[in-house]
Order: structure tokens, then C-alpha cells, then sequence
């Protein structure tokens, strides 16, 4: 899929804000501008307003990425619950096992440094970290452990899976959505844009016609989050 990018320099909300100012206005304008190029016509106002409404239709990136947020904090809280877990499991390892480095390695002392750093790595740790956990389920409750910390590692590995896929999901949502977005957002721009250009030529003389149809000067660099999309 070929990458999006705006074809237009201003930002979103002030090409929005553009495009509803003249919604209310063009009615009265339009045969003037018929008088140039019988395209725009007496519908033109309401093909505008269409624009508008189906750019609205699509979640902005910024509430996007608040939603994203969220995925990432549940993520974060579930991994958080997992490195909790084996700590509790690695204490009574230690206990029921003592000075055995090898059984400290089997239930993944060597490995959680590294597991701690990625939320990629701690689903299948966790899946290890369940079977060993079955295995010796007997020797670490006579150590002490609590059974419902031991039968917590198979739901914790599941939530943990759930909110991995979930935000994986979402990025992938987000850039279907920002690249629909900005789909929208170009064909408007082209719909207003076309007015700006002929009101530079049909209103030359005119300048408060023509400022209410000019396209807004770019504000220097206008930064989007959702500026270019995925492949």
C-alpha cells in the first residue's frame, strides 16, 4: 500500500475551520464563480459540507493516540503484574531450592533482566515459567508459596497476550484510520482550493472577496502526528 501523505500545508483544523467558514458564505457567491467554470455550481456548498462531515467520520490521531494510551498503561499494569508474580515464584525457588543455581535458572533467574525490558519476551517467559511451575507445584506449596499465586501465572500470561494483541491491533488500526483520515482531508483541501484559485483571478480586484476565499497562509512548519502513513 502506497504511503499518504497531505497535499496541502496548513494544519488540519485550520483547513477545517476554512472549509465551514465558507459553507455558510458561497451560496451567494456561486454564480460569480458558475460565471467562470460551470462546475461549481449550486451544489457546490453542499459537496463541501459532505467533505467536512466524512473527514468528522474518522477519529482525529490525537484521539487515537489517547486511546492507544490506554492500551499501553493496561499493557504496562498487566506486565507490571507478571514481574510481581515471578518474584514471588523466584523467592520460594530459592527457598525450596536453596544454593541450586541451576533450578534458579530453569525458573528463568538468568533470563528476567532481559525479559524485564520487553513486553515482547514476557509472554513466552511466562509460558515457561507456568509449565516449570506445574512441574514443581508441590515442592514450592511445601516451601510456602500460596496456591493462588501459583494458579495466577496461567491467567497472568493470558491477560498478558490479551493486552499485547490489543495494542498491536490498535497501531494497526491507528494507521488504517490515519491514512482514511488524510484520504479525506486531501479530497476536501482540492474542493476549497480550486474556490482560493479562481477567486485570485474572477475577485482580483476585490479583496475582501478574495481574502474570504484564499486559501490561509501556512504558519510555518505545521506539525501533524499522523503527518505521512504506513505502507
Amino acid at each position: 500500500m502506497a504511503k499518504i501523505y497531505r497535499i496541502y500545508n496548513i494544519s488540519d483544523a485550520i483547513l477545517l475551520e476554512h472549509s465551514e467558514r465558507l459553507v455558510g458564505v458561497i451560496d451567494k457567491d456561486i454564480p460569480k464563480f458558475s460565471k467562470f467554470d460551470t462546475t461549481i455550481n449550486s451544489s457546490y456548498s453542499g459537496s463541501i459540507k459532505i467533505a467536512i462531515s466524512k473527514v468528522y467520520e474518522i477519529k482525529s490521531d490525537t484521539v487515537i493516540i489517547d486511546e492507544m494510551s490506554v492500551k499501553t498503561e493496561r499493557l504496562l499494569s498487566v506486565h507490571g503484574e507478571c514481574n510481581r508474580a515471578y518474584s514471588t515464584i523466584a523467592f520460594f525457588v530459592r527457598k525450596a531450592f536453596p544454593n541450586d543455581k541451576n533450578m534458579a535458572n530453569i525458573f528463568g533467574a538468568n533470563d528476567i533482566a532481559n525479559v524485564r525490558k520487553s513486553k515482547e519476551r514476557m509472554a513466552p517467559f511466562m509460558n515457561t515459567l507456568e509449565k516449570n511451575v506445574a512441574e514443581y507445584r508441590d515442592k514450592l506449596i511445601t516451601a510456602g508459596c500460596k496456591e493462588d499465586v501459583i494458579n495466577s501465572i496461567p491467567n497472568l500470561r493470558e491477560k498478558l497476550i490479551k493486552a499485547s494483541n490489543d495494542q498491536d491491533r490498535y497501531k494497526n488500526e491507528r494507521n488504517i484510520y490515519t491514512r482514511e483520515r488524510v484520504i479525506r482531508l486531501n479530497e476536501l483541501y482540492k474542493k476549497v482550493a480550486i474556490l482560493s484559485e479562481i477567486a485570485q483571478i474572477i475577485f482580483a480586484d476585490n479583496e475582501p472577496l478574495l481574502k474570504r476565499y484564499k486559501l490561509p497562509s501556512p504558519a510555518g512548519t505545521t506539525k501533524n502526528n499522523d503527518n505521512l502513513l504506513a505502507d
